[in-house]
């Protein structure tokens, strides 16, 4: 997989970097090197092509593997734009 296809999966699914760092269990450093051209570890890069072919969600990913998902960052305290745990915007209103 190259870096501009690892690139272009993050921001189709809505991730930022950071986001994808917390879904694939690895550094934001290290996910930045991969969108920079530095080799993409085959795990990662297996993970990201069959999402990204099946469009599997990360929730659905997660629970595929029967993982729990990771902790939903703190809430900002205005009502704009907020992010989910993977860096996705989340324009959902709160009950």
């Amino acid at each position: 997989m190259k870096a501009a296809q690892f690139d272009q999966i993050v921001k189709d699914l809505g991730m930022t970097q950071k986001g994808a760092a917390a879904f694939l269990g690895i550094s934001e450093r290290t996910v930045k090197r991969f969108v920079a051209g530095e080799e993409i570890w085959p795990v990662v890069a297996m993970a990201m092509a069959m999402i990204a072919e099946y469009r599997i969600t990360p929730e659905h990913a997660y629970k595929l593997a029967g993982l729990k998902l990771p902790p939903e960052p703190p809430r900002p305290p205005r009502q704009e734009a907020r992010r989910d745990r993977f860096g996705r915007l989340n324009d959902k209103e709160e009950s």
